[in-house]
């Protein structure tokens, strides 16, 4: 298997997350075509054939809210490969930004159910999501206990 420095590891992780930041901007820019493509795609469960105007103008706010908090998980994701190069991981601060992540991911999955009512698929993207979430948060419960460990520890010496 290949193994990078961790420095190197950081700048990549770095890297990943600015294109995949440009990523979601290329997405929220091109949207309505998305949306457009989407519903022009055959349904088999038929739940799009009558689709009003007011449905439309949903899908649009619930899409534009998905990319709205990946866009704010991916900053904090940047936030916190910032925070490792400069050697803070285990502080209240990356916490904090791995407990938005982890919600950011909760939040992303919500919005994902009632888009399921349109595209079946989401019904997926929206566990995923959940579920990632949780994975984020037990690590977040992990990195809290670790300050609480390392506070301990600095007040000791």
């Amino acid at each position: 298997m290949i193994k990078i420095s961790r420095k190197a590891s950081t700048i990549l992780s770095l890297v990943l997350a600015a294109v995949f930041l440009l990523g979601l901007i290329f997405i929220a820019v091109i949207m309505p075509h998305l949306i457009d493509y989407f519903l022009d795609t055959p349904d088999t469960a038929g739940t799009r054939e009558n689709i009003t105007k007011g449905e439309i103008c949903l899908l649009f706010i619930l899409s534009y809210a998905a990319v709205a908090a990946a866009v704010a998980a991916d900053i904090c994701v940047i936030q916190i490969l910032r925070q490792v190069r400069r050697g803070e991981v285990f502080t209240a601060k990356c916490v904090s930004l791995i407990r938005t992540v982890s919600w950011c991911l909760i939040i992303f999955g919500l919005i994902f159910i009632p888009i399921g009512y349109y595209f079946r698929l989401a019904f997926a993207v929206a566990l995923a999501a959940g579920f990632m979430g949780l994975c984020v948060r037990v690590v977040k419960n992990a990195f809290e206990e670790a300050v609480a460990i390392k506070e301990e520890n600095d007040l000791t010496v």
